[in-house]
């Protein structure tokens, strides 16, 4: 025998008892909720009275929850589908067959966060290929960057020795004291410590009369002297610490915005890839920086600092490789006017020293 679950109002209820088999009976809000056989169903059917079935009330609910999980399960994995293609790893491909590419693809998976199948990394690229130049300083350029799933790295290497007939030398640039030294290719001439003169001949590629092209790196103690003057009043251009964030979205490479105010005269820019699908639309947040011209006045002591950083920096984006670092900034003089500071100072450096010298 079926078991029907019944919903009926309160009044229709206690008016039909007398013919309704109920058990399990509940009243709720002026319903009347009960168990009952097929013939109290049939008696309800045959004379038209209004009752639902609970059981329906139920799924119709269960349904509805159901169809709201599909739904928000949908969307979260629709976003998982474009955080992947934004953000993962499927390979790195390189412009060319060269020595160092396995190296650096180690370097670079090294740092993979892994989810799943996928591979993901968090990385400042121009940072990358800054690193990159640095240690493989024998190569004339190193970049990287991230173009959908594909990291690439393109490396130039004019000295590349199939084919060109690039025979030579490496000579010193400057004076210096050899600190150390790392022969690629062709004989060293040169030992720890040991003074050099410009233009001496520090790795050879003349090895045993069979002509090559001498590569390696060549670090140096150098000392120099250098002057800077700085104006006790200067107008610097800074960030003033105002800025504001709008939205960037590129459809096929067409570019519109929502939120840019053009508020700034002039501004610094940066800008972060948050939305990527396989490279048709991308959204992009975009923070603007004032940018504004403010006067200094400099003191001795200001004058002083200002003038090692200028050394500092200059030196810093002069850098071929790691390893070359500033030793000591030795002031020497100094000289002052009404409107500026005038300071020499001697500059213990190691730098990297050898350049090529074809024969």
């Amino acid at each position: 025998m079926n078991i029907y679950s019944i919903v009926m109002k309160k009044t229709a209820f206690f008016k039909h008892s007398n013919e309704i088999v109920a058990k399990s009976v509940r009243i709720v809000d002026g319903h009347v909720y009960f168990k009952t056989d097929g013939i109290t169903k049939k008696y309800l059917d045959d004379n038209k009275i209004s009752y639902k079935l609970e059981d329906s009330l139920k799924n119709k609910v269960s349904k509805k929850i159901c169809a709201n999980l599909t739904l928000i399960l949908g969307v979260i994995m629709f976003i998982l589908v474009i955080y992947i293609n934004t953000f993962r790893i499927s390979k790195i491909k390189f412009n060319g067959n060269y020595l160092i590419n396995n190296e650096i693809e180690q370097m670079i998976s090294s740092k993979y966060k892994h989810f799943l199948f996928w591979n993901f990394i968090d990385e400042d690229y121009d940072e990358m290929s800054k690193k990159l130049r640095m240690k493989y300083s024998e190569y004339e350029w190193i970049s990287t960057y991230k173009d959908g799933s594909i990291i690439y790295v393109i490396i130039n290497d004019n000295n590349e020795v199939s084919n060109s007939m690039n025979y030579g030398d490496i000579v010193a640039s400057q004076d210096a004291i050899i600190k150390s030294y790392k022969v690629y290719n062709g004989k060293s001439m040169v030992k720890e410590n040991q003074y050099v003169k410009k233009g001496d001949v520090l790795i050879s590629g003349n090895t045993n009369d069979v002509l090559t092209e001498a590569r390696g790196v060549i670090l140096g103690t150098t000392f120099k002297e250098r002057t800077i003057t700085i104006d006790k009043e200067d107008s610097i251009t800074q960030e003033s610490g105002l800025s504001y964030k709008y939205t960037l979205f590129s459809l096929f490479g067409n570019n519109f915005s929502v939120g840019k105010k053009n508020k700034y005269e002039s501004y610094s820019t940066t800008k972060r890839l948050v939305f990527n699908f396989f490279n048709i639309f991308k959204i992009y947040k975009i923070e603007e920086h004032e940018i504004c011209d403010i006067i200094k006045m400099y003191s001795f002591d200001d004058a002083l600092k200002l003038a090692k950083d200028t050394i500092q920096l200059d030196f810093s984006l002069s850098k071929k490789i790691e390893e070359e670092e500033i030793l000591r900034i030795e002031l020497l003089r100094h000289e002052e006017t009404d409107t500026s500071y005038s300071f020499r100072f001697l500059i213990k450096k190691v730098e990297s020293i050898g350049e090529f010298q074809k024969y």
